[in-house]
């Protein structure tokens, strides 16, 4: 993968939001390859209960990596995912947990040509 790496922030602000972690992630670091370039290094995260977050960074910064890694659906070479304080399995189903694409034509009309 080309491009950007998302950097860890070097030190985390108390967040003001008191409720329940969703989605941790701490210490993640991913790549494609064994020798291949880190595309997360030291990624942290830590959703709660109420927030809304969003991802920000340019084309190739790691962005659907990242939420790749938060769904389960690819592993970290070191760190740790978990949802409702659970380590993410690929094999986890959490009840009330989707990811949608950008695009969901991708998904439930592959090789249709779009049109309604």
């Amino acid at each position: 993968m080309q491009g950007k790496e998302i950097h860890a922030a070097e030190k985390a602000e108390k967040p003001e939001n008191d409720g329940k972690p969703v989605l941790e992630m701490k210490e993640v670091w991913f790549r494609f390859d064994r020798e291949g370039k880190d595309i997360l290094r030291s990624a942290n995260l830590c959703a709660r209960e109420g927030e809304i977050l969003a991802i920000l960074g340019g084309n190739g910064s790691g962005k659907t990596t990242f939420l790749r890694l938060a769904a389960g659906l690819i592993r970290p070479y070191s760190g740790e995912v978990s949802l409702f304080g659970e380590k993410i399995r690929r094999t986890h189903r959490f009840e009330g947990v989707t990811m949608m694409p950008q695009d969901a034509r991708s998904v439930f009309c592959a090789g249709a040509s779009g049109t309604s």
